[in-house]
C-alpha cells in the first residue's frame, strides 16, 4: 500500500477499556481526524500512529539508526522524527486527560495512579501540566460552597477558610466570584459577638440567593456554616466531606458472649473483620484501635450504640457476618449490653446523640492518619465515601510513644541498673547544655538555654531515665495458641527473653517473663509479620498484669539480655481475684457510694495515693500479704469508674487505713520515701511563680498579695439551682501549688532517711543524686542564660543598610507572625466560653470529667482557630539572612520573635561552630559500656544526638 506522509494516524491506549475523548488535534494548522468525532475516539484509538512507534521502537532496539529506520519504512528522517514526537504529545495529552477525568469520578491521586500505572508524582505532574487543572479546581471549590450553602442557607468564606478548606485564597475567591454571578449573595462584613465575651467575629458571608444580610444575622450562630467537616487534600481538585459516624447494621455484627462454646473473655476487646470489605477495610494497616457505630433495632439509646477496642483481620467468620466483637458479658446482657451506648449532647440522654463526639473520644482526621483512611472507593458506582471506621490509633503510632523508663518500674530494680540508666540521661542532658553553649547566637543561646534549665527541674521531679537496648513499646493483641510463657514479637529474634511492663505497675509481680516465638501462624496471621508496633500474648499472660486487656493497652517490651531485670511470679493472694466480681454492688449502694466517672479529678487522686502507698511499702519491704491487700484495692480503684465497684468495702476489708499509718505515718496517706514524694503537691501561700532567676540561675519566688474569700454555708438552698448558699466570712492569701522536688533544695531532705548521711535506702540514693545533678544543671543553665543576655550585639546601622532586602523579609515574616497572635487569643477566648457554656449545660450525674472538658476543649479551640484562620506561621530564615542577623542587622528583641517560630534544628544548624570539640574521653567509655551491653551504634547516636560517623570515629581513635 502506498504511504501518505501527511497522514497523522491515530494511537491506541485505552485504560480500562474507557475511551479518552480529547478534542480535534492539528498538524501544520491543518485540521486532522474525522471531524465528527475527536482524535482518539473510536474501538481502537491512535491504533495506527501506535502501530508505527512500534515498528520503530523494533528498529531501534536492534541498532538501527534514525536515517535506517527512515528509508526501511519509506519516508523521510524528518517525517520519522514529526510522527515521533507527534506520538509522543498525544500519548501525553491523553495520559493527562484520563488522570482528569478520573479525578472528576473522585479518585485520589494515589488511586489513580494505581489504574494507570505509574507514580502518584507522574500523575501530579500530568495534572499540574493540564490547562484545564486551574478550571476544574475552581469548579470543585464552587461544587463544594453550592452544595453546602444550598443545604444550610450561607457559609463563611472569610480568612483561614481558604486554610480549612485545603485550596488557595485566589482559588476561594474565583469560586465565590462564579456563584455571585449565578444569583448569590455575598456579605462581607457580618459582625457576630465572640462566646461569653465583649468581641466581634467579622463574617464573610456567602448566601443563597434572596437570603439578606438580617437572615444571615440571625442564623450566625449555625455550626454547619463553618465548613469545618470539608477539606481538600489535592489543593481543590477533589473534596473529603467528614459527616457524622457511618453506622453499620447490627445485622452484620456478631458478638461472642463470656458464656459462649468459644468464649468471647479471652479477647475481650478485640474487634474481627471480614478481610476485603470496603467499607471496614484497614488500608495498608494490619491493626488499628478503632470506635465503630452500630444501629440496633431497639428504642433503648435510639437505637445507637458502638463497638470499641482493637480492630484485626480474622478468616474464620460466618456467612453474613462482617464484624465480631468479643464480649466479657454473658449472652444474658444481649447486644446493647456488650456495645456501649453512643453519647448524647451535653450528657443529656434526653437530647440528641452528639453527631461530633459520638463515641467520647477525638478521633483521628484523615490528614493525620498514615495507613489508614476514613474513605474507600465503592466498588458498585465508584464514588468515594466514608468508612464506617473511626480511627483512635493506628499502625505505627505506638512506635512513637515515650520510651523512657519511670521510677515507678525502674525504682523497684536493683539500684545498679537504675543508677546506670539515670547517668545516660544525664550524659545525654550535659551534652546538649555544652553544645547550647557553643551556639554563636547569643538571643538564641539566651532562648534555648533557659528552656533547658526548666526542661532539668521537670527531670528532677518526674524521674524519668533512659530506656535499654531495643526497648520499645507495644499495643497487645491476644493468640490463644501462644503458650502462657511465649509472645510474638516480628521485631525481636526467635528465643529471645523479655518482660513486658504495663502501667499502672505496682511491682515485680506483675512482669511476666517471656520468650519470642514468631513462628506462630495465628499470630502471624493476625497482626503480620511486619508488625511494627504489637506484640500477641497468650490472654492468661495478660491477667499477670494489673489486669491489662486488649482494647489498646500497651506495654514496654524490654529485652532482658544481662541487664540484671529482676520480676517474680505473682502473689498467691492475687490467684483468681477479680474486684469486679468481689467488689460489684447493687444499684442502692451505688447512689451512697457517689461513685466517680471515668478520667474524673477523684479517680486520680485516689489511683495516686494508693500508687504511693504501693511505692513506699516496697522500699520499705512490705510482707507478701501487705503487698497483697494493696493491690486488691488499687484493682478496685481501677475499675471503680468503669465497673461502679465499692471502693469503700475495699479500703476498709483490705485495711489500707492500717498500711498507711505504719508505711506512711499518717491513716489517709501522704508519701514516705523519694520516689513517691517528689511530685507530692504542696500548696504555698502568697506567691506566684518561680520565673525570675539571677546570676546564680536558682529560680526566685514572685511575692502575690492576691487574697481569695473564705466561704461558709448559710444553710439555705437556691430555689433555682437546689444547691446550697455560702457566704464571704473573711479572706485569706491566695495559695498555688509546686511539686516537693521543686521546693527542696537539696533531694536528699525528701529520702525516708532525710538527710545525705541517713538517705534511707540505696535506690532512693541513686535517684537523689540524679536529681540533685539536673537541679544544678538547670541553675548552670539560667545562669548561662543571664549571662547571655549582656552579650547581645547591639544593633548596625551598616548592617540594616547593607542586607536591607534582608531586612525587610525577615520583618514582613515578623509582623505576619504577630497578626495571628490576636486571632489565637480569640480563638482560646472563644473554646473556653463554649466549653463553660457546655459545662453548665452538663447534666450527667457527676458532672462534667477533667478528661471530657479537656477533649471537649481540644475540639472546640480546633472549631475556633478554623473559624478565625488561626495559624501558626513557620519562619524560614535563608543563609543571607543568617549573615543578616549576626552582623547585627535586626534588633535582639525581633530576633527573639523570628527564633519563636523558626524551625528549631535549622537554628542549631546555622549557630553551630562548624568546627566542633571531640569528644570527652569520660563520653567515649559510657558510649563503649553502651555497646558492651546491647546497644546498636545507632541507639547511642541517637541518645546523644550525634552522627553515627562521630562517634564511629571518636570509638575507633
Amino acid at each position: 500500500m502506498e504511504r501518505d506522509d501527511n497522514y497523522i494516524p491515530e494511537i491506541e491506549g485505552s485504560y480500562d477499556d474507557e475511551l479518552c475523548h480529547v478534542g480535534v488535534s492539528k498538524k501544520d494548522g491543518a485540521k486532522v481526524g474525522s471531524g465528527r468525532f475527536p482524535l482518539g475516539s473510536g474501538e481502537n484509538p491512535y491504533q495506527h500512529l501506535e502501530g508505527h512507534y512500534g515498528e520503530y521502537r523494533k528498529l531501534y532496539e536492534k541498532g538501527f539508526t534514525d536515517g535506517q529506520i527512515a528509508e526501511a519504512m519509506g519516508i523521510s528522517t524528518g517525517v520519522l522524527r514529526a510522527r515521533n514526537a507527534w506520538y509522543k504529545a498525544l500519548k501525553d495529552e491523553m495520559k493527562i486527560s484520563k488522570a482528569v477525568e478520573l479525578l472528576d469520578k473522585g479518585y485520589t491521586k494515589t488511586e489513580i495512579a494505581q489504574k494507570m500505572g505509574c507514580s502518584p508524582t507522574t500523575v501530579t505532574n500530568m495534572l499540574e501540566a493540564s490547562s484545564k487543572v486551574r478550571e476544574a479546581k475552581i469548579i470543585s471549590t464552587r461544587n463544594a460552597l453550592k452544595e453546602r450553602i444550598d443545604e444550610v442557607g450561607w457559609v463563611d468564606t472569610g480568612k483561614g477558610t481558604e486554610a480549612m478548606l485545603g485550596v488557595k485564597r485566589t482559588m476561594l475567591d474565583d469560586a465565590v466570584i462564579t456563584l455571585q454571578d449565578e444569583g448569590y449573595q455575598l456579605y462581607s462584613n457580618v459582625r457576630v459577638r465572640q462566646g461569653g465575651t465583649d468581641n466581634f467575629t467579622t463574617i464573610r458571608a456567602l448566601a443563597k440567593p434572596g437570603m439578606s444580610y438580617a437572615d444571615v444575622l440571625a442564623d450566625k450562630g449555625n455550626p454547619k456554616a463553618i465548613m469545618t467537616d470539608v477539606r481538600s487534600r489535592d489543593g481543590g481538585l477533589t473534596f473529603d466531606k467528614k459527616g457524622p459516624p457511618v453506622n453499620v447494621k447490627a445485622s452484620r455484627v456478631e458478638i461472642r458472649y463470656a458464656d459462649d462454646p468459644i468464649s468471647g473473655v479471652d479477647m475481650d476487646g478485640v474487634i474481627e473483620l471480614r478481610r476485603g470489605v470496603p467499607d471496614l477495610d484497614l488500608g495498608k494497616a494490619h491493626y488499628a484501635q478503632v470506635r465503630i457505630g452500630i444501629d440496633v433495632p431497639t428504642k433503648e439509646n435510639d437505637g445507637k450504640f458502638y463497638a470499641k477496642g482493637m480492630a484485626v483481620y480474622a478468616d474464620d467468620l460466618p456467612d453474613g457476618v462482617d464484624i465480631r466483637v468479643n464480649s466479657n458479658k454473658p449472652r444474658s446482657k444481649g447486644i446493647t449490653g456488650a456495645l456501649k451506648p453512643q453519647k448524647h449532647i451535653d450528657g443529656d440522654e434526653s437530647k440528641p446523640i452528639d453527631q461530633d463526639n459520638p463515641f467520647g473520644t477525638n478521633t483521628k482526621e484523615e490528614d493525620r492518619l498514615m495507613k489508614a483512611s476514613n474513605y474507600y472507593i465503592d466498588p458498585k458506582t465508584g464514588e468515594r465515601k466514608q468508612s464506617s471506621l473511626n480511627f483512635v490509633n493506628e499502625e505505627g503510632n505506638w512506635d512513637k510513644w515515650d520510651k523512657t523508663l519511670p521510677s515507678q518500674f525502674l525504682g523497684k530494680q536493683p539500684p545498679k541498673l537504675a543508677k546506670q540508666q539515670l547517668d545516660i540521661d544525664a550524659t545525654k542532658r550535659e551534652l546538649e547544655f555544652k553544645k547550647l553553649m557553643a551556639l554563636t547566637n547569643p538571643v538564641l543561646r539566651e532562648s534555648l538555654l533557659e528552656d533547658f534549665g526548666n526542661k532539668c527541674d521537670s527531670a528532677a521531679t518526674n524521674l524519668k531515665a533512659a530506656s535499654l537496648p531495643s526497648q520499645a513499646t507495644a499495643t497487645i493483641i491476644p493468640s490463644r495458641s501462644l503458650k502462657p510463657n511465649e509472645i510474638y514479637a516480628p521485631r525481636l529474634d526467635d528465643g529471645e527473653e523479655v518482660i513486658l511492663v504495663r502501667f499502672p505497675h505496682e511491682g515485680i509481680f506483675q512482669i511476666p517473663r517471656l520468650v519470642v516465638n514468631n513462628k506462630n501462624r495465628e499470630s502471624k496471621n493476625r497482626i503480620s509479620s511486619q508488625a511494627a508496633d504489637a506484640v500477641c500474648i497468650n490472654p492468661k499472660t495478660a491477667e499477670i498484669m494489673s489486669g491489662a486487656d486488649f482494647d489498646g493497652d500497651t506495654v514496654l517490651v524490654i529485652p532482658t539480655k544481662q541487664h540484671g531485670l529482676q520480676n517474680r511470679p505473682p502473689l498467691e493472694g492475687l490467684k483468681g481475684f477479680d474486684a469486679k466480681e468481689v467488689y460489684a454492688t447493687t444499684p442502692e449502694r451505688r447512689a451512697a457510694l457517689k461513685i466517680w466517672e471515668k478520667g474524673s479529678t477523684q479517680e486520680g487522686l485516689k489511683m495516686g495515693t494508693i500508687s504511693n502507698l504501693i511505692t513506699d511499702m516496697t522500699f520499705q519491704k512490705a510482707t507478701d500479704e501487705e503487698l497483697t491487700r494493696a493491690v486488691k484495692y488499687a484493682n478496685t480503684i481501677i475499675d471503680t469508674a468503669k465497673h461502679k465497684l465499692d471502693y469503700k468495702r475495699s479500703f476498709e476489708e483490705n485495711r489500707i487505713g492500717e498500711l498507711h499509718k505504719k508505711y506512711q505515718g499518717k491513716t489517709q496517706g501522704g508519701a514516705a520515701t523519694l520516689l513517691s514524694r517528689a511530685t507530692h503537691d504542696v500548696e504555698v501561700e502568697g506567691v506566684k511563680s518561680y520565673r525570675p532567676y539571677d546570676e546564680t540561675g536558682e529560680r526566685r519566688f514572685l511575692k502575690d498579695n492576691t487574697t481569695v474569700p473564705v466561704r461558709k454555708k448559710t444553710g439555705e438552698i437556691n430555689p433555682k439551682t437546689g444547691k446550697p448558699i455560702y457566704e464571704t466570712v473573711g479572706y485569706k492569701p491566695k495559695t498555688r501549688t509546686f511539686s516537693a522536688m521543686d521546693l527542696a533544695k537539696d533531694a536528699y531532705d525528701l529520702t525516708s532517711g532525710g538527710s545525705r548521711e541517713n538517705p534511707g535506702t540505696e535506690t532512693e540514693k541513686v535517684y537523689a543524686e540524679y536529681a540533685n545533678r539536673m537541679k544544678a544543671l538547670g541553675n548552670e543553665a539560667r545562669k548561662a542564660a543571664y549571662k547571655a543576655k549582656y552579650d547581645k550585639q547591639k544593633p548596625n546601622r551598616q548592617a540594616a543598610e547593607m542586607y536591607a532586602p534582608e531586612v525587610a523579609h525577615l520583618k514582613a515574616q515578623i509582623l505576619e507572625c504577630k497578626k495571628n497572635a490576636p486571632i489565637e487569643r480569640k480563638a482560646q477566648a472563644i473554646a473556653q466560653a463554649n466549653m463553660e457554656r457546655v459545662r453548665q449545660n452538663w447534666t450527667k450525674e457527676g458532672g462534667m470529667t477533667k478528661d471530657e472538658y479537656s477533649k471537649g476543649l481540644d475540639r472546640e479551640l480546633k472549631r475556633a482557630r478554623v473559624q478565625l484562620g488561626a495559624k501558626r506561621v513557620p519562619v524560614e530564615i535563608s543563609p543571607k539572612e543568617w549573615e543578616a542577623i549576626q552582623a547585627g542587622a535586626i534588633s535582639a528583641t525581633d530576633q527573639k520573635e523570628l527564633f519563636r517560630f523558626a524551625d528549631k534544628d535549622k537554628l542549631l544548624e546555622y549557630a553551630m561552630p562548624k568546627t566542633q570539640k571531640k569528644l570527652s574521653k569520660s563520653f567515649v567509655n559510657q558510649a563503649q559500656g553502651m555497646l558492651d551491653r546491647g546497644y546498636t551504634l545507632k541507639e547511642v547516636a541517637d541518645r546523644f544526638d550525634i552522627a553515627v560517623s562521630t562517634l564511629s570515629n571518636a570509638l575507633n581513635e
